[in-house]
């Protein structure tokens, strides 16, 4: 996959702070670009290039070529031989940090990158997930965000817990809701396959989404993801992160609960089921 064919990606995420859609992203940016300018351009340099990737990952067209770029850039991470692409984003900064940081740091990013890889796959086969693969899939995509920000930016390890993995899949959950229409405009479904048969989720190719079912299934599991983020939130106090950044955490999971309105919203817009082009070539 040429580097041109990302351009449209590269330059949403040039300046991360500006793109980011979330309030509390960044407003911890912008406290770290006050107290640590350093330790934020790194953040925000690393954060851009998983972006890149993610929105790749998700909505190229050409999704086999998604396939084959994910896998080259992580076996990159793997090497510490950094692409051309690592390179422009954020490998002049992170090389000027300790060895050992740099390690950690990379193999996070190999972790959260594997997650994608998994989104990735499901456009490429239309395989459903299963509720333990789709668990496994947000803890990778959610988990090791938190903690390369907090090797690099908050110079903190934290290890997960059991209310760690619980929150995350709770996370994982309430972005997949929220993105649910954009994500299958692409192509990606991310609902297991136990809920698909559940709820008659039958997916056609250039068709409508199945509205009503999909809005029971989106009530359903909100209600249970509602409840599951606010029983979760206080685990973020109890692995070793720094408290202000515990608090602003705690604040973001547990506020989630007013959120879900923005994606039952979205499920309005009709759209339709849209396959990648090489799956409907296939």
């Amino acid at each position: 996959m040429a580097l041109e064919a990302l351009e449209i990606y590269r330059q949403r995420y040039k300046n991360f702070i500006d793109r980011e859609k979330v309030g509390t992203s960044k407003g911890i940016f912008r406290i770290l670009r006050v107290v640590a300018p350093y330790k934020a351009e790194l953040a925000e340099s690393i954060y851009g290039y998983m972006r890149v990737i993610d929105d790749a990952a998700d909505e190229y067209k050409h999704v086999r070529e998604v396939v084959k770029l994910l896998q080259q850039e992580r076996e990159a991470l793997k090497a510490a031989k950094p692409t051309t692409l690592q390179a422009e984003f954020y490998e002049s900064v992170l090389s000027t940090q300790p060895e050992a940081v740099q390690i950690k740091i990379r193999r996070e990013m190999f972790q959260i990158m594997s997650g994608q890889l998994i989104d990735a796959r499901n456009r490429l086969t239309q395989v459903p997930l299963s509720q333990r693969q789709l668990r496994a899939r947000h803890f990778m995509n959610c988990w090791p965000v938190v903690k390369a920000f907090a090797i690099g930016a908050l110079d903190s390890d934290p290890k997960p817990t059991a209310g760690i993995v619980s929150l995350m899949d709770g996370w994982g959950t309430y972005d997949c809701l929220t993105d649910l229409n954009e994500d299958l405009g692409h192509g990606l479904v991310l609902i297991s396959d136990k809920d698909l048969e559940e709820y008659q989720l039958n997916f056609q190719p250039g068709l409508s989404l199945p509205s009503e079912n999909l809005r029971r299934y989106y009530l359903a599991t909100a209600k249970t993801t509602k409840r599951q983020l606010v029983e979760a939130a206080p685990s973020i106090f109890k692995v070793g992160l720094p408290p202000w950044f515990a608090a602003i955490s705690y604040v973001y999971f547990y506020t989630r609960q007013y959120k879900f309105a923005k994606g039952l919203h979205n499920l309005e817009t009709v759209v339709n089921y849209t396959p990648p082009a090489d799956v409907l070539k296939a």
